[in-house]
């Protein structure tokens, strides 16, 4: 009840999500989507400066967490 995103648990890897930040649009491509035990946290492997991770309840299960994680693309 508190979700800034909707439908995230919809999205599917090499989804296109696009961020408008200070009327600058920023692209990210879906690498992968995993599930994680709630704990309080979320455990996220750092790979590269421009990575995006999103996250929300899983629908299916309230006990684990769907983690998103997106990279920077540059498209003409």
């Amino acid at each position: 009840n508190i979700s800034y995103f909707n439908n995230l648990n919809e999205l599917k890897q090499k989804d296109i999500i696009k961020l408008k930040i200070n009327n600058k649009i920023y692209t990210y491509q879906i690498k992968n989507i995993y599930k994680q035990k709630k704990n309080g946290y979320i455990n996220v492997n750092k790979e590269i400066e421009d990575q995006l991770i999103l996250t929300t309840c899983d629908p299916n299960n309230n006990k684990y967490q769907l983690i998103i994680n997106c990279t920077k693309k540059e498209f003409n």
